[in-house]
């Protein structure tokens, strides 16, 4: 069991880690925000999917989604955000 003030490190595609910001649904799809450990200002936003059980993390599929996802987290950060 996740202890409520446990980071989550997830390691992607590109060898690096990362840690989870925030995590959101829209439209009922699962979006995970994703900040890399070294450098605290790449930001990367993923889907998580449901592929034989298991949950996978995966790029958005186009610059609509991209807009959609960023526009959502700001309005939910908005007071963090200016």
């Amino acid at each position: 069991m996740k202890e409520e003030n446990m980071i989550e490190l997830i390691t992607l595609e590109d060898g690096e880690k990362y840690v989870i910001v925030d995590t959101m649904a829209i439209n009922n799809t699962p979006y995970v925000y994703l900040s890399r450990v070294n450098h605290t200002g790449d930001i990367c936003v993923r889907k998580a999917v449901l592929m034989e059980k298991q949950e996978y993390l995966v790029g958005l599929d186009s610059k609509y989604e991209v807009a959609l996802a960023l526009k959502m987290f700001q309005e939910k950060h908005k007071k963090l955000v200016r």
